[in-house]
């Protein structure tokens, strides 16, 4: 399989799957099915699934650490990005996840990384984010029915004379 083949869902919403490589403890390389995946409805994020034998794990961080980390090594807490190459001279995304004193470095092919990347952002331009987001909505979804029977200050009238 190429490695920069991509695959999409004819939705609004990206999903690339490729064949990453999980360096074990040892150092050694174990062939992980992986997939990038973007919402615009969570405009700011992307999700990055290691699909497992048992199970899968997704992680959902920035679209702007992915980015930076092709070119350069970034992140802090949980998640570092930086770029490498194999071997044999591919460009690689080298992505470290770390949860609850467990980490797991995946390397992704570069050319994956970039056509995934450049999909979201023909979906949704980078710094145009803040506008694809309904903060009174999002309040609403948050805060539901706890604010039902409140009135705002112009609804009770003034009090003061």
């Amino acid at each position: 399989m190429d490695p920069c083949t991509e695959s999409a869902t004819p939705t609004a919403r990206i999903m690339t799957t490729c064949e990453g490589v999980l360096i074990d403890e040892d150092g050694n390389e174990i062939s992980v099915p992986c997939a990038l995946g973007y919402d615009p409805g969570d405009p700011y994020a992307i999700s990055f699934t290691l699909h497992g034998a048992q199970r899968e794990v997704t992680w959902v961080f920035a679209r702007t650490l992915i980015a930076d980390g092709v070119f350069e090594p970034t992140g802090e807490a949980d998640v570092h990005v930086w770029p490498t190459v194999s071997a044999r001279g591919h460009a690689r995304v080298a992505i470290e996840l770390a949860n609850a004193g467990v980490t797991a470095l995946v390397l992704v092919p570069s050319c994956v990384t970039l056509g995934f990347l450049d999909r979201t952002e023909a979906l949704m331009p980078f710094g145009t984010e803040s506008a694809a987001i309904d903060l009174d909505a999002t309040v609403d979804a948050l805060l539901g029915s706890s604010l039902d029977g409140l009135e705002s200050p112009d609804q009770r009238g003034s009090t003061l004379s």
